[in-house]
């Protein structure tokens, strides 16, 4: 059992709260899997972190809507497996498909800031690892994933288990789809994040507490 998500085989065994029906048997990433994943977002961060903080809000926005699109499936998915009501479901993919004002707010932050005869620059950390909570599969990805993102780094993410599938499909919907960078992967990796993600390749990890991210280095 992970967070009372009962593993079975190998796989999340994705229940819908309200029936009890098994909705999915959801394969769980293997150690070497994680590893592959981290190395592939290293080897492809540079070429995301040579773009301008332009460019990549633009690509970050254009994705970010996308999840709009998928609402009609999306918004069903999110109350099967985690219980808000379908109303509340729809109001988050409706809040998370338009984010252009943050990521307006985020590009301005990663500007250069000049004071008097000096000037801070900031740089990427690298990879940044996504621990996604359950309570809001689609919103918590968004907004770690923006300052993430438009500040160069590459993020691999680790759906909840919870919601392994709802999560799972915001994600998907970032940049990656939309380049031929493979700066991204989504895992359904459940053991601890900071086993997960202890190694030196993952300078920064992200995740979310009572609906606020926080940046761990």
């Amino acid at each position: 059992m992970v967070q009372g998500v009962k593993i079975e085989n190998g796989c999340i065994v994705d229940v819908n709260p309200a029936t009890g029906a098994v909705i999915d048997r959801v394969p769980v990433s293997s150690r070497a899997e994680v590893d592959a994943a981290v190395r592939a977002a290293k080897l492809a961060q540079p070429a995301w972190a040579a773009l301008s903080v332009a460019e990549r809000t633009v690509a970050v926005k254009a994705a970010v809507r996308r999840i709009g699109a998928i609402k009609v499936t999306l918004a069903p998915l999110i109350t099967a497996e985690m219980g808000k009501t379908l109303r509340e479901a729809e109001s988050e993919v409706d809040d998370n498909s338009d984010m252009d004002a943050y990521c307006d707010l985020v590009a301005a932050a990663n500007a250069p800031e000049f004071h008097g005869g000096s000037v801070i620059v900031r740089h990427a950390h690298g990879v940044v690892s996504i621990c996604a909570p359950w309570n809001y599969p689609v919103e918590e990805i968004v907004l770690l994933s923006i300052p993430a993102l438009i500040a160069g780094n590459a993020i691999v993410i680790k759906p909840s288990e919870v919601v392994p599938h709802a999560s799972g499909a915001g994600a998907h919907l970032h940049p990656s789809k939309a380049s031929a960078l493979t700066w991204y992967r989504a895992l359904t990796w459940y053991c601890s994040p900071a086993r997960a993600f202890a190694a030196p390749d993952v300078p920064l990890l992200a995740t979310g507490q009572q609906g606020s991210p926080i940046l761990t280095c």
